[in-house]
């Protein structure tokens, strides 16, 4: 999705790109695997992750992910 925070301009919060990663997702790595009481030999998958702290970085422009995910009340008291 482009970047709501630079309007596609590029800025610190998309890394210079003008987009972002809205639905980040991959393969687990196997030790994950390993801690399931899976065999990663035997066994393979895909996450997926809904990134709705993104969607509210590109709703409210906040540009670091981790004022959501900081529970600092002078930040968190101005969306209340």
């Amino acid at each position: 999705m482009m970047c709501q925070v630079c309007a596609g301009k590029g800025c610190r919060t998309c890394r210079q790109m003008g987009w972002i990663e809205v639905m980040p997702g991959g393969c687990p790595h196997p030790n994950v695997l390993r801690a399931g009481g899976l065999d990663p030999d035997r066994w393979t998958g895909f996450y997926v992750n809904v990134g709705l702290d993104r969607l509210v970085m590109m709703r409210y422009g906040i540009d670091d992910v981790r004022l959501i995910h900081s529970a600092d009340l002078r930040f968190l008291r101005q969306f209340a």
